[in-house]
Protein backbone atom coordinates (compact mmCIF):
# COMPACT_ATOMS: atom_id res chain seq x y z
CA UNK A 1 0.00 0.00 0.00
CA UNK A 2 2.82 2.40 0.83
CA UNK A 3 4.41 1.69 -2.55
CA UNK A 4 1.22 2.84 -4.27
CA UNK A 5 0.70 5.89 -2.06
CA UNK A 6 -2.25 4.46 -0.12
CA UNK A 7 -2.43 5.75 3.46
CA UNK A 8 -3.79 3.51 6.20
CA UNK A 9 -2.85 5.74 9.14
CA UNK A 10 -6.45 5.90 10.35
CA UNK A 11 -7.08 2.15 10.28
CA UNK A 12 -7.82 0.89 13.82
CA UNK A 13 -5.74 -2.01 15.13
CA UNK A 14 -7.16 -4.90 17.16
CA UNK A 15 -4.62 -6.83 19.20
CA UNK A 16 -5.15 -10.57 19.29
CA UNK A 17 -7.47 -10.61 16.27
CA UNK A 18 -6.75 -12.39 12.98
CA UNK A 19 -7.26 -10.71 9.63
CA UNK A 20 -10.00 -12.07 7.37
CA UNK A 21 -8.80 -14.05 4.37
CA UNK A 22 -10.19 -14.46 0.89
CA UNK A 23 -8.83 -16.99 -1.58
CA UNK A 24 -10.00 -16.60 -5.16
CA UNK A 25 -9.85 -19.50 -7.62
CA UNK A 26 -9.85 -18.07 -11.14
CA UNK A 27 -10.89 -20.38 -13.94
CA UNK A 28 -9.44 -20.09 -17.45
CA UNK A 29 -12.96 -19.32 -18.74
CA UNK A 30 -13.20 -16.26 -16.47
CA UNK A 31 -15.44 -17.74 -13.76
CA UNK A 32 -14.24 -17.57 -10.17
CA UNK A 33 -14.84 -19.13 -6.78
CA UNK A 34 -14.23 -17.10 -3.59
CA UNK A 35 -13.38 -18.83 -0.30
CA UNK A 36 -13.73 -16.33 2.55
CA UNK A 37 -13.33 -16.50 6.30
CA UNK A 38 -13.57 -13.90 9.06
CA UNK A 39 -12.60 -15.23 12.47
CA UNK A 40 -14.00 -12.29 14.40
CA UNK A 41 -12.27 -9.07 13.30
CA UNK A 42 -14.66 -6.27 14.41
CA UNK A 43 -16.34 -3.98 11.91
CA UNK A 44 -15.38 -0.30 11.80
CA UNK A 45 -17.29 1.63 14.47
CA UNK A 46 -18.54 5.19 14.68
CA UNK A 47 -16.03 5.80 17.47
CA UNK A 48 -13.22 4.73 15.09
CA UNK A 49 -14.54 7.13 12.47
CA UNK A 50 -14.68 10.03 14.93
CA UNK A 51 -10.93 9.72 15.50
CA UNK A 52 -10.19 10.95 11.96
CA UNK A 53 -9.09 14.57 12.19
CA UNK A 54 -9.76 17.14 9.47
CA UNK A 55 -12.32 14.91 7.77
CA UNK A 56 -13.27 17.74 5.43
CA UNK A 57 -9.79 17.76 3.92
CA UNK A 58 -11.02 14.81 1.89
CA UNK A 59 -12.75 15.62 -1.39
CA UNK A 60 -14.76 12.39 -1.34
CA UNK A 61 -15.71 9.64 1.14
CA UNK A 62 -16.96 6.29 -0.16
CA UNK A 63 -18.78 3.75 1.99
CA UNK A 64 -19.26 0.07 1.38
CA UNK A 65 -22.61 -1.24 2.56
CA UNK A 66 -20.99 -3.23 5.36
CA UNK A 67 -23.03 -5.37 7.80
CA UNK A 68 -22.82 -2.75 10.57
CA UNK A 69 -25.48 -0.55 8.94
CA UNK A 70 -26.30 1.32 12.18
CA UNK A 71 -22.65 2.32 12.61
CA UNK A 72 -22.46 3.56 9.01
CA UNK A 73 -25.63 5.58 9.56
CA UNK A 74 -23.99 7.32 12.53
CA UNK A 75 -20.94 8.13 10.39
CA UNK A 76 -23.12 9.58 7.63
CA UNK A 77 -25.16 11.64 10.09
CA UNK A 78 -21.91 12.93 11.57
CA UNK A 79 -20.74 14.07 8.13
CA UNK A 80 -24.06 15.65 7.22
CA UNK A 81 -24.30 17.55 10.53
CA UNK A 82 -20.85 19.08 10.24
CA UNK A 83 -20.82 22.76 9.16
CA UNK A 84 -18.88 23.90 6.11
CA UNK A 85 -18.27 22.48 2.67
CA UNK A 86 -18.89 18.76 2.72
CA UNK A 87 -17.04 16.12 0.72
CA UNK A 88 -18.85 14.05 -1.87
CA UNK A 89 -20.35 10.95 -0.27
CA UNK A 90 -21.10 7.70 -2.08
CA UNK A 91 -22.43 4.30 -1.05
CA UNK A 92 -22.04 0.89 -2.63
CA UNK A 93 -25.14 -1.32 -2.47
CA UNK A 94 -23.70 -4.68 -3.46
CA UNK A 95 -24.50 -7.53 -1.09
CA UNK A 96 -27.92 -9.13 -0.89
CA UNK A 97 -30.15 -9.25 2.21
CA UNK A 98 -28.89 -5.96 3.65
CA UNK A 99 -31.17 -3.03 4.42
CA UNK A 100 -29.47 0.01 2.90
CA UNK A 101 -32.58 2.20 3.17
CA UNK A 102 -31.52 4.07 6.36
CA UNK A 103 -28.36 5.28 4.59
CA UNK A 104 -29.93 6.68 1.42
CA UNK A 105 -30.92 10.14 2.75
CA UNK A 106 -27.29 10.98 3.55
CA UNK A 107 -25.40 10.20 0.33
CA UNK A 108 -24.93 11.94 -3.04
CA UNK A 109 -24.21 8.88 -5.18
CA UNK A 110 -25.13 5.20 -4.96
CA UNK A 111 -23.49 2.30 -6.80
CA UNK A 112 -25.98 -0.54 -7.20
CA UNK A 113 -24.56 -3.94 -8.15
CA UNK A 114 -26.08 -6.14 -10.84
CA UNK A 115 -26.83 -8.84 -8.27
CA UNK A 116 -28.57 -6.46 -5.88
CA UNK A 117 -30.56 -4.93 -8.76
CA UNK A 118 -31.70 -8.40 -9.83
CA UNK A 119 -32.73 -9.20 -6.26
CA UNK A 120 -35.12 -6.24 -6.47
CA UNK A 121 -36.59 -7.58 -9.71
CA UNK A 122 -34.80 -5.38 -12.24
CA UNK A 123 -33.74 -6.96 -15.53
CA UNK A 124 -31.13 -4.49 -16.81
CA UNK A 125 -28.98 -1.52 -15.87
CA UNK A 126 -31.43 0.93 -17.46
CA UNK A 127 -34.34 -0.80 -15.76
CA UNK A 128 -32.62 -0.21 -12.42
CA UNK A 129 -31.67 3.46 -12.79
CA UNK A 130 -35.08 4.33 -14.22
CA UNK A 131 -37.12 2.32 -11.75
CA UNK A 132 -35.34 2.28 -8.40
CA UNK A 133 -37.44 5.19 -7.14
CA UNK A 134 -40.50 2.98 -7.47
CA UNK A 135 -39.06 0.64 -4.83
CA UNK A 136 -36.98 2.95 -2.63
CA UNK A 137 -37.51 6.38 -1.10
CA UNK A 138 -34.75 8.44 -2.71
CA UNK A 139 -33.65 12.06 -2.75
CA UNK A 140 -34.68 13.78 -5.98
CA UNK A 141 -31.09 14.76 -6.82
CA UNK A 142 -29.49 11.41 -5.93
CA UNK A 143 -27.15 10.09 -8.60
CA UNK A 144 -27.75 6.38 -9.29
CA UNK A 145 -25.12 4.20 -10.97
CA UNK A 146 -25.42 0.57 -12.02
CA UNK A 147 -22.67 -1.42 -13.74
CA UNK A 148 -23.82 -4.54 -15.59
CA UNK A 149 -20.65 -6.42 -16.50
CA UNK A 150 -20.13 -6.84 -20.23
CA UNK A 151 -23.15 -4.61 -20.92
CA UNK A 152 -21.44 -1.54 -19.48
CA UNK A 153 -23.04 0.88 -17.05
CA UNK A 154 -25.98 3.24 -16.74
CA UNK A 155 -26.67 6.19 -14.52
CA UNK A 156 -29.35 8.62 -13.50
CA UNK A 157 -27.98 12.13 -13.01
CA UNK A 158 -29.04 14.64 -10.38
CA UNK A 159 -31.25 16.39 -12.96
CA UNK A 160 -33.04 13.14 -13.81
CA UNK A 161 -31.31 12.53 -17.15
CA UNK A 162 -30.46 8.93 -18.03
CA UNK A 163 -27.00 7.92 -19.27
CA UNK A 164 -26.11 4.64 -20.96
CA UNK A 165 -22.47 3.73 -21.55
CA UNK A 166 -21.26 0.52 -23.26
CA UNK A 167 -18.54 -1.74 -21.94
CA UNK A 168 -15.11 -1.43 -23.51
CA UNK A 169 -13.07 -4.40 -24.61
CA UNK A 170 -9.56 -4.91 -23.22
CA UNK A 171 -6.82 -3.47 -25.47
CA UNK A 172 -5.66 -6.99 -26.35
CA UNK A 173 -9.24 -8.21 -26.85
CA UNK A 174 -9.01 -11.02 -24.30
CA UNK A 175 -10.67 -11.16 -20.87
CA UNK A 176 -7.98 -12.52 -18.54
CA UNK A 177 -8.80 -11.51 -14.97
CA UNK A 178 -12.13 -10.02 -13.81
CA UNK A 179 -11.18 -9.91 -10.12
CA UNK A 180 -11.55 -6.35 -8.88
CA UNK A 181 -13.13 -4.99 -12.05
CA UNK A 182 -16.10 -3.64 -10.12
CA UNK A 183 -13.89 -1.93 -7.56
CA UNK A 184 -11.82 -0.49 -10.42
CA UNK A 185 -14.98 0.93 -11.98
CA UNK A 186 -16.20 2.41 -8.69
CA UNK A 187 -12.85 3.98 -7.85
CA UNK A 188 -12.50 5.51 -11.31
CA UNK A 189 -16.01 6.99 -11.23
CA UNK A 190 -15.46 8.42 -7.74
CA UNK A 191 -12.16 9.96 -8.82
CA UNK A 192 -13.80 11.56 -11.87
CA UNK A 193 -16.73 12.94 -9.88
CA UNK A 194 -14.41 14.30 -7.19
CA UNK A 195 -12.69 16.24 -10.01
CA UNK A 196 -16.10 17.63 -11.05
CA UNK A 197 -16.36 15.64 -14.27
CA UNK A 198 -19.87 15.02 -15.57
CA UNK A 199 -21.59 11.75 -14.79
CA UNK A 200 -21.37 10.73 -18.45
CA UNK A 201 -17.62 11.39 -18.48
CA UNK A 202 -17.20 9.48 -15.22
CA UNK A 203 -19.10 6.43 -16.43
CA UNK A 204 -17.25 6.41 -19.77
CA UNK A 205 -13.80 6.58 -18.16
CA UNK A 206 -14.92 4.05 -15.54
CA UNK A 207 -15.91 1.52 -18.19
CA UNK A 208 -12.70 2.09 -20.14
CA UNK A 209 -10.42 1.61 -17.13
CA UNK A 210 -12.42 -1.45 -16.03
CA UNK A 211 -12.08 -2.81 -19.57
CA UNK A 212 -8.34 -2.39 -19.36
CA UNK A 213 -8.28 -4.12 -15.97
CA UNK A 214 -10.05 -7.31 -17.12
CA UNK A 215 -7.46 -7.67 -19.88
CA UNK A 216 -4.60 -8.07 -17.41
CA UNK A 217 -3.76 -9.83 -14.17
CA UNK A 218 -3.85 -7.45 -11.21
CA UNK A 219 -4.01 -3.66 -11.14
CA UNK A 220 -0.56 -2.53 -12.25
CA UNK A 221 -0.44 0.60 -14.43
CA UNK A 222 -4.21 1.26 -14.22
CA UNK A 223 -3.43 4.64 -12.70
CA UNK A 224 -1.52 5.53 -15.89
CA UNK A 225 -4.48 4.40 -17.99
CA UNK A 226 -6.79 6.59 -15.93
CA UNK A 227 -4.58 9.68 -16.22
CA UNK A 228 -4.19 9.17 -19.97
CA UNK A 229 -7.95 9.04 -20.42
CA UNK A 230 -8.57 12.05 -18.20
CA UNK A 231 -6.06 14.29 -19.93
CA UNK A 232 -6.53 13.09 -23.50
CA UNK A 233 -10.31 12.79 -23.84
CA UNK A 234 -11.81 15.33 -21.44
Amino acid sequence: MKQHGISFNHCPKHEGKESPNSYIILNANGSRTILHTNLGLPELTFEDFQQIENIFNYSWIHFEGRPAIEEIQKMLQHLNNKPGNKPGISLEMEKLKRNYDPLLPYVNVIFVSKEYAQSLGFKSKLDLVQGLESKKKLKSDLRIICAWGEEGAAGKDSDGSIIDVPAFQPPNGDVIDTIGAGDTFNATVVSCLSQHKSLKEALTVGCKVAGTKVGQVGFKNLKDTFHHLIFSTM
